[in-house]
């Protein structure tokens, strides 16, 4: 018999966001798995593969979880948030994140996905 509860049903969710990434788990029995559909094509990297993450890591005040931001910039755009780190110095990261944060709350996040964001050190990121 198949568990129909929102608990089984987060649970499915999780597993298939973790699938092929470092935090997967093992099947669990009773969870309903679906076959990905094939394209035809190749696919890059496996899918899946998000990173669980505990609420503490959540950062209540900014709506972020700030590793993941400053982790996304510093592997997409290391110049730039090398110009960060050279006009902000040790506080790089809390002002970053503040201006982000601000911005989303702002712009939203779509439009800072989409736009980036300007800043003192004048550095599109």
């Amino acid at each position: 018999m198949v568990d129909i509860s929102e608990r089984s049903l987060e649970a499915t969710i999780e597993q298939a966001l973790l699938a092929g990434g470092p935090d997967a788990g093992p099947a669990q029995p009773g969870l309903v798995r679906e076959t990905p559909i094939d394209y035809g094509e190749p696919w890059p990297a496996s899918p899946g593969g998000y990173r669980r993450r505990e609420p503490e890591e959540h950062d209540r005040d900014l709506c972020l979880i700030g590793r993941d931001v400053v982790d996304f910039v510093m592997a997409t755009q290391p110049k730039m948030w090398q110009r960060l780190q050279e006009h902000y110095g040790a506080d790089v990261k809390e002002r970053f994140l503040t201006r982000v944060s601000g911005e989303v709350a702002k712009r939203g996040t779509l439009d800072v996905l989409r736009n980036g964001i300007k800043d003192a050190a004048s550095v599109d990121t």
